[in-house]
């Protein structure tokens, strides 16, 4: 756990953590004023009088008939109704003048009235009726105005739109200092029902229509129930309580990096989603989103994880052994006394670890911030964990080790912090959450200024970047991907600059192999003169920073730059032409440091061979014969780091299926397939000599009396078995120091007597192992030799 002193402003801190808190609790379980959605047509056989049938969508000649039996719209100003198109022109029908067929269509509209409902957390008794059926037609509009109460007990508004192409006609509804934006017109007008509602407290106005015919149907909700009074919430004042508090929480020196605000509500982490927040949460995430726009703050919805590591309350403990392994009267028996592992209390904590994980924006969106470290005096409830999701495991005792336990909370949170912090707060867990983050505050940025202050947090990254030496290199993890994710956010806000910086100083000791066709976009951007330092910076490969692993990687990045264009970019060929000679030669200086320390390994022989053959691919692209020549000759050469039957014939073999490499590479290869003969002809020319007694010439690393006897046995060129009567400790020993030193000795204890018989055979198995060689090498000649007479 990352420990970190309890800051000494806490006791303050603590006083605005309860006030803000009250605030919250305030707070009603709605938050919003109005809520829309779409659904599928439903034909509702919809005959209008005067006008018949009306088929989806609407036909521009069935709205003009509509119109022709309509009548104009007025408002209502207090007591009077007053018809004036400066304030509303549109045509409406009384919806006495039409009839529905399709029952369904009734069942649809209950839904979508129950929905809007729901979004709008009335737990009250709700019906509705439909008002009028409105037409609006171009140029036709309604200037802001609140709906007056047309019967008792209504609240809401609820515009179910009808299928019919039109451009323009948005409702705007504004209410407690926001304006929401309903828009029913554009592609989907045509094809789907689309509904909205809204309080009839709130002001709404509907925008001018631009094009075609926007049909609605409006109508009334109201609640059933008397002397209950609904209105669209308000949290101006709330908003203005809250405002100073959390500004004051992040000011000086020990304010908290961000504060968690624990969600009312359990969810699940597949749950956890800003569209499914229930009642209370729903408000608190609504009214702290605007209170951040406010005051220039980041808001996230997270999963906190609390584990807990420790010894259980001996008192619960023997509670839960009593009732978990006690013997009981069978009338005693009541499944509900049956105690787990979730009635043991803990004792004494011992480690714990406090984590925020799974980010999401307001929009719901996914966020890559990784796990991040939480502190207690960051959380708004402190440490009481009281009613939150939890499990728990005893372990029982083992050895010396006592009873122990582990304990897991989590909840959701609500999360906040300053936006000038949000990298640096990243940033403080290390390059797995600030690098992801980066990348995605660059795809986002959509103005110069967040551009300008990315362009800073990148040189803060290249700071903290910390460069590998020697074999720290096979210990990078996921730091390979981090430097391509960081030039992907560099070329997305055109910081082309620091892109050849990130590949001339972090780009040599971290990359994937993976990165060409980023590469090649930055230096076609860029320049391929302009960049021709970085790039032979990248591929002089500095022998004390490489392991065979690594130089795998850049010899595809290589070859992948020059093999992936489809055509040379201006001056690419000859920065590819000249830095071929450069990664050649690093490749040689790579050989010496390493001394074919890597090939002692399957991984390291792997990695040689597919170097070798993207080079091979890279020069034959470039129609580099000269360089091909002295390439191939040198491998040859290096049996200690290009050993023949593990990575030249292998090598021969993909090269000789690759397309890259046939044809300009026809004479390298060659070479490369006559050379392989050559040495697997002279492993080949003897078999295999058969042992011609049993002698086995290894001397053991260990001179103990029981050795001896053992070295002895070795030796004698006629025994062929050993008997040694032993305690278990020596025979153990002997076990060891055979199995170490690979002996060709079986072992076996035969159990009679005291002490028991180590039981020792002599076998073939180093003959048959070198029988087994000799067989693949006479295989891998023959494949080779036809290779060869198949070019």
């Amino acid at each position: 756990m990352r420990i970190q002193e309890i800051p000494p402003t806490f006791d303050v801190l603590k006083d605005m953590y309860e006030e803000v808190q009250q605030v919250l609790e305030g707070l009603s379980e709605s938050a919003i004023f109005c809520t829309s959605g779409q659904h599928t047509v439903v034909l509702p056989g919809m005959i209008v009088e005067g006008v018949g049938e009306l088929s989806f969508p609407i036909k521009p000649d069935d709205a003009q008939k509509l119109i022709a039996i309509a009548e104009p719209a007025p408002y209502g100003r207090g007591e009077e109704t007053i018809l004036d198109t400066n304030v509303r022109r549109v045509w409406q029908l009384d919806p006495a003048l039409i009839s529905i067929e399709n029952p369904v269509w009734f069942e649809l509209v209950d839904t979508l009235v129950s929905r809007c409902v729901s979004a709008f957390e009335v737990e009250h008794s709700v019906e509705y009726d439909a008002y009028k059926m409105l037409i609006y037609e171009e140029g036709c509009f309604f200037v802001p105005h609140r709906d007056s109460e047309k019967e008792d007990g209504m609240f809401a508004t609820f515009v179910l739109s009808l299928p019919s192409a039109h451009e323009g006609g948005q409702l705007h509804i504004h209410h407690d200092g926001q304006t929401k934006v309903i828009d029913f017109g554009g592609f989907d007008s045509k094809f789907q029902l689309q509904y909205g509602a809204f309080y009839t407290d709130c002001q709404h106005e509907v925008k001018p229509v631009t094009e075609g015919y926007r049909i609605c149907i409006v109508y009334n909700l109201f609640i059933t129930e008397t002397n209950v009074d609904v209105h669209a919430p308000e949290y101006d004042e709330s908003i203005a309580m809250l405002a100073p508090l959390l500004e004051n929480i992040f000011k000086g020196e020990d304010s908290p990096d961000k504060l968690a605000i624990p969600l009312v509500h359990q969810y699940s982490e597949a749950g956890l989603d800003v569209h499914a927040l229930k009642g209370e949460d729903k408000t608190r995430l609504e009214v702290l989103s605007r209170l951040a726009d406010k005051l220039d703050m980041d808001v996230h919805l997270a999963l906190m994880e609390c584990w807990q590591s420790g010894t259980p309350d001996e008192d619960t403990l023997q509670d839960h052994y009593r009732y978990r392994y006690g013997r009981r009267r069978w009338d005693d028996y009541d499944e509900d006394d049956i105690l787990d592992d979730e009635s043991v209390e803990m004792d004494e904590v011992y480690d714990e670890t406090l984590e925020l994980s799974h980010w999401f924006d307001l929009s719901g969106r996914e966020v890559p911030f990784g796990t991040l470290c939480l502190y207690e005096w960051e959380i708004l409830t402190g440490r009481d964990f009281d009613g939150f999701d939890s499990r728990q495991e005893v372990e029982e005792a083992s050895g010396n080790a006592g009873v122990s336990m582990e304990r897991w909370y989590r909840h959701g949170m609500i999360v906040l912090w300053p936006k000038e912090r949000r990298f640096f707060v990243l940033l403080t867990e290390g390059m797995k959450s600030a690098v992801p983050a980066f990348l995605d505050m660059c795809i986002q940025a959509n103005s110069a200024t967040e551009r300008a202050e990315l362009r800073e947090l990148a040189l803060e990254l290249f700071k903290r970047w910390s460069i590998p030496k020697g074999f720290d290199l096979w210990m990078r993890g996921e730091e390979y991907l981090h430097t391509k994710m960081v030039l992907q956010g560099l070329y997305a806000i055109g910081a082309y600059d620091l892109c050849l910086r990130c590949i001339r100083d972090i780009l040599p000791f971290h990359h994937h192999g993976s990165e060409a066709e980023l590469l090649l976009q930055i230096f076609d951007e860029v320049g391929w003169y302009k960049a021709a330092k970085e790039i032979q910076t990248l591929f002089s490969v500095p022998s004390r920073a490489r392991v065979s692993y690594t130089l795998r990687h850049l010899a595809r990045l290589f070859a992948d730059i020059c093999l992936l264009p489809e055509e040379w970019g201006d001056g690419q060929f000859e920065v590819c032409w000249n830095i071929s000679f450069d990664f050649v030669e690093g490749i040689k200086r790579f050989d010496v440091e390493r001394k074919g320390k890597d090939v002692r390994e399957s991984e390291g022989l792997l990695a040689r061979i597919d170097s070798c053959r993207n080079v091979l691919r890279a020069l034959c692209v470039l129609e580099h014969t000269e360089l091909l020549e002295s390439y191939t000759e040198y491998i040859t050469e290096e049996p200690g780091n290009y050993p023949v039957l593990d990575v030249l014939v292998p090598l021969v073999k993909q090269c000789f299926a690759d397309e890259h490499v046939r044809g300009v590479g026809d004479e390298a290869l060659r070479f490369l397939m006559g050379h392989c003969v050559e040495q697997l002809k002279r492993l080949t020319a003897k078999p295999v000599p058969v042992p011609k007694d049993w002698k086995i010439n290894k001397k053991l690393n260990c001179s103990c009396i029981n050795c001896k006897a053992l070295q002895d046995f070795l030796l004698d060129p006629a025994s062929k078995t050993c008997r040694l009567p032993l305690a278990k400790e020596r025979r153990k020993h002997l076990h060891r120091i055979i199995d170490m030193q690979n002996l060709d000795v079986d072992h076996e204890t035969e159990r009679k007597g005291r002490p028991f018989t180590l039981v020792l055979t002599k076998n073939r198995a180093t003959y048959k192992a070198k029988c087994l060689a000799f067989g693949v090498k006479q295989l891998r000649l023959k494949e080779v030799e036809e290779l060869l007479e198949s070019m």
